[in-house]
C-alpha cells in the first residue's frame, strides 16, 4: 500500500491552518511484520536539524523554534511506542537520495507521525510532504515471552542470532514491569556511557539501552561487558526508589534494547524490590528499625521470599544464598514450585491409597480365597490514518483528508 501526507490546501498555511498533526498506523496480521519504505520528503524552511544518534546511528531531531517532523515508531506491544527515527530537514530524505529508507517492525505495528507547528502563510502540500509505501512480510511469531513480570529473572542478549528463538525475536525489546507498589532493580555488567555524546571508552560498538517512563525516554546507555565479574557490575534502580520522581499511574518498568553491531552478548538480572522499614525510617526519621526477613542488605531492599535459598544468587552479593537459614531442607523446599508441590502431594496421596488397597486385598484373600475382578478405564491486516489541523483563529477546520492510506 501507499502512505502520503495530506493534499488538502485547507490543512496547510496557505489555507489558513496554523498546525497539522497526522498519525498513520499500519498493522499486519498474525505471523507477519510491517516493512515501511520512505521514498522522499520535504520539510520547508525552519531551524530543526536531523543528526545521527551517537549510540545507535538512528536519525534524531534537534529542535529549534518551529518544526516540521516525520517520525517512525515501532510498537512491539499495542501500548508501548518506541521511536526509531525522526526527520526534520531536507538534507536526509529527498528525491535525490539513493533508494528508500526502510524500516521493519519488531511486532505487528508501525506508526508514522507527521507534525507541523506554526505554518507560514505561503506553505501548502507542494512545500511540505512525504511519500512512503508499505508491505507485509511473512515472519514467524516470537514465541519467547519478552514482556516480564514477577519477582525476578535473568535476560540474555546476543548478536548475531544463534538459536531459532533469537532469529524469530530479532529486534524485539524486553519489557520488565513491577507489580503493585513494588520497585525494580537491574544488575548488568559493563559501564555507563553519556546519553547524548560520543565516548571512546567502550571496547565494543554494541550497546544496552534502558528506557523508562510513559512516554518512553532513554534513561541509561551501557557499554556491555561479556564477563559477569563484580568489578564490572552496574546497578540501576527505578526512578521512584530514591524519591526522585512521584509514582506514575502505572507501576515502574524498564524497556531493554540490545543494539548489536558486532558479535557479542550481554546479561541483565532484574529484581522486584520494596523498601525495608529502616530505609523508610531514614526518609521519615521516626526511629523505626524493623527489617524485612528476606532482603538484600547491600541494596537495603526487601525481595520475594521465593528468591531466598533457591539456588541462584539474586542479590548482587549472593546474600540470599549464603544466609545461615539456607539449609539443605530449605533449599529443597524452595526448589519446589507450586506445580511441583502439587505433583508431589498427588504422588504421595496415590501411594497411600495403593498401600491401603493392597493391605485390604491381603486381609480379604485369606478367608475369601483367590477370586476377584478388575476394571479398566479407557482423553487482519488493517491500516488507519488520522489527521487534525487547527486554524489561525483556533477553530477546527472541517476538510476532506486525501491522505488516507491506499492499499495496492
Amino acid at each position: 500500500g501507499l502512505v502520503h501526507s495530506p493534499k488538502n490546501v485547507f490543512m496547510f498555511g496557505r489555507g489558513g491552518a496554523k498546525n497539522l498533526s497526522c498519525i498513520y498506523r499500519i498493522e499486519s496480521s498474525s505471523g507477519e511484520r510491517v516493512r515501511l519504505s520512505i521514498h522522499n520528503a520535504s520539510f520547508g524552511s525552519h531551524g530543526c536539524k536531523t543528526i545521527s544518534d551517537s549510540h545507535t546511528s538512528r536519525p534524531v531531531c534537534v529542535r529549534s523554534g518551529r518544526s516540521v517532523e516525520l517520525a517512525v515508531s515501532d510498537m512491539p506491544w499495542k501500548d508501548i511506542r518506541l521511536q526509531r527515527a525522526c526527520y526534520c530537514d531536507n538534507s536526509v530524505l529527498s528525491r535525490t537520495t539513493a533508494g528508500p529508507t526502510v524500516f521493519l517492525s519488531s511486532g505487528r505495528i508501525l506508526e508514522i507521525s507527521f507534525a507541523i507547528t506554526s505554518f507560514n502563510v505561503t506553505e501548502d502540500y507542494g512545500d511540505i510532504y512525504f511519500h512512503a509505501s508499505y508491505q507485509m512480510v511473512r515472519w514467524a511469531e516470537c514465541s519467547r515471552q519478552q514482556r516480564l513480570t514477577g519477582s525476578g529473572g535473568e535476560i540474555g542478549l546476543v548478536f548475531p542470532a544463534r538459536q531459532k528463538d533469537d532469529v524469530y525475536c530479532e529486534g524485539t525489546p524486553w519489557l520488565v514491569e513491577a507489580s503493585g507498589n513494588k520497585s525494580l532493580f537491574l544488575l548488568t555488567w559493563g559501564h555507563f556511557l553519556p546519553l547524548d555524546s560520543v565516548s571512546d571508552s567502550c571496547h565494543t560498538t554494541n550497546r544496552v539501552l534502558l528506557y523508562t517512563g510513559d512516554p518512553l525516554r532513554l534513561m541509561r546507555v551501557v557499554c556491555p561487558s561479556m564477563e559477569k565479574e563484580k568489578e564490572f557490575a552496574v546497578h540501576v534502580f527505578s526512578e521512584e526508589w530514591f524519591g526522585g520522581s512521584a509514582w506514575s499511574r502505572t507501576p515502574p518498568s524498564f524497556l531493554v534494547e540490545f543494539v548489536g553491531r558486532e558479535a557479542g552478548n550481554a546479561y541483565l538480572n532484574w529484581l522486584e524490590i520494596s523498601k525495608s522499614k529502616s530505609f523508610s525510617a531514614k526518609q521519615v526519621d521516626n526511629g523505626t528499625t524493623w527489617e524485612c526477613k528476606h532482603r538484600c542488605p547491600e541494596l537495603n531492599a526487601c525481595i520475594s521470599p521465593g528468591l531466598y535459598c533457591d539456588g541462584y544468587h539474586n542479590c548482587p552479593s549472593g546474600f540470599d544464598e549464603e544466609n545461615p537459614d539456607c539449609g539443605v531442607t530449605t533449599k529443597l523446599l524452595s526448589a519446589l514450585t507450586p506445580g511441583r508441590i502439587l505433583i508431589l502431594s498427588v504422588s504421595v496421596g496415590a501411594a497411600l491409597i495403593l498401600l491401603t488397597a493392597l493391605g485390604f486385598v491381603l486381609v480379604c484373600c485369606r478367608p475369601c480365597g483367590s477370586s476377584g475382578s478388575s476394571a479398566h478405564n479407557r482423553q487482519n491486516q488493517r491500516s488507519r490514518s488520522r489527521c487534525s489541523s487547527s486554524s489561525r483563529g483556533g477553530e477546527a477546520l472541517l476538510a476532506s483528508n486525501s491522505s488516507t492510506i491506499s492499499s495496492s
